[in-house]
């Protein structure tokens, strides 16, 4: 990046008008550090100077602010346009990212997100970036995606990017501030974490191509986690329960109470996780919420192909909803599993010598029965040894 690119920054706001978009606060506030994720904007949502940026990527600035913004007293569900009207927008940080992509389609423009650390509170340094913006009519309900100049404003907000920290005041501003989010449950995933060294391990990030007329070229980037078989890790879960919203209809207040009685709950939600493929097991399958607490969340990793990598899809839900909009995150995280080159060879190294001594000293005459019994036991410990390397557990079949 050039120091010019430097001095400038994206800043992409969500206001959240609409379910899809609502459920994009929720996971970006939740996803662990080092993810993608893809936001989309029509052409006609970004800046000149946004378009500029983002038609000549990658070369441009890396740097992305994400902000939300509101109307004062709005409501989830309502018409924006009309409850817009003489108010006052309201704006809170939420995430500080890296671009990593930028795909253009037409009129459409996708920009993949590398999730970072979260910005801190200061209004301050966040009131002349979008004041600035404001000024050029560069935010919302105007413009959604925007180039600021203000990096020394910037770098206030990211010199005291706190994980922990910021990430609880952040959502105190959501729950305490009259924001469409008030009585959402907000949690966070950290991590993940190996069991073997406690060492943290960050996703990698794998390309995929197209090709058109002008070539072949990277269409899209996503994140996975590289794993092993028998492989155990953790992820920390933060999080902050609020006051219960009241369930709308008889149904959803009869399983809001359920729920709520099962687990003590204050809310009556549960984070559910869970991975279909079986691959990648979690401990932990139904999570109650509560308030301010933290949980490590176990799982270890079990895959059957010797040579070939297998990806396994783990979902983290939060329910059950009383509304039709979500009321908590909602993602999926990609797992890519296989065997260790190094425990394949010495797993069939030992297999191959304790199967050789024991046919070897089934072989031999009845005068050499100490060497026969000898040689058995040495394949016996040889073969086991071959087992546990492989699968980490012993198997008998009788």
């Amino acid at each position: 990046m050039t120091a010019e690119e430097y001095k400038t920054f994206w800043v992409i706001f969500d206001t959240c008008t609409k379910p899809p978009y609502y459920q994009d606060v929720h996971n970006i506030l939740a996803m662990p550090k080092g993810w993608i994720i893809r936001y989309n904007y029509s052409s006609v949502l970004l800046s000149e100077s946004a378009k500029k940026f983002a038609n000549s990527f990658p070369d441009a600035p890396g740097r992305v602010l994400l902000v939300y913004g509101q109307y004062a007293g709005y409501v989830r569900g309502q018409d924006d346009r009309e409850s817009r009207k003489g108010k006052k927008m309201f704006w809170i940080p939420t995430r500080l990212a890296e671009l990593v992509h930028v795909q253009i389609d037409g009129s459409m423009y996708y920009f993949d997100l590398k999730l970072l650390e979260y910005p801190s509170l200061e209004d301050g340094a966040l009131g002349k970036i979008v004041d600035d913006l404001n000024a050029k009519k560069e935010t919302p309900f105007n413009l959604w995606v925007s180039v600021s100049g203000c990096s020394g404003d910037l770098d206030t907000l990211t010199q005291r990017a706190n994980v922990g920290e910021n990430w609880g005041l952040i959502v105190d501003r959501f729950q305490r501030t009259e924001t469409q989010f008030r009585g959402d449950s907000f949690w966070r995933l950290v991590g993940p974490y190996r069991a073997s060294d406690k060492a943290l391990f960050s996703p990698i990030i794998q390309e995929s191509y197209m090709k058109d007329d002008k070539g072949k070229h990277i269409a899209a980037k996503r994140s996975l986690y590289k794993v092993a078989n028998q492989q155990e890790f953790w992820f920390e879960l933060d999080n902050r329960e609020p006051k219960p919203r009241k369930p709308r209809t008889q149904k959803k207040a009869e399983e809001f109470e359920q729920m709520r009685e099962k687990y003590e709950l204050v809310s009556g939600r549960v984070i559910g996780i869970e991975d279909k493929s079986g691959r990648v097991r979690s401990q932990t399958l139904e999570l109650a919420l509560r308030p301010y607490f933290s949980q490590s969340v176990y799982f270890h990793v079990r895959t059957d192909k010797l040579l070939t990598e297998e990806e396994s899809t783990v979902t983290f839900r939060t329910g059950p909803q009383s509304t039709s909009w979500p009321e908590g995150p909602n993602f999926d995280l990609t797992f890519k599993s296989g065997w260790l080159l190094w425990k394949i060879a010495l797993g069939g190294l030992c297999a191959l010598l304790g199967l050789t001594a024991l046919f070897t000293g089934n072989k031999l005459p009845e005068a050499s029965l100490p060497c026969a019994v000898g040689l058995f036991v040495i394949g016996t410990l040889l073969t086991t040894s071959s087992a546990y390397i492989l699968y980490q557990e012993l198997r008998f079949k009788y």
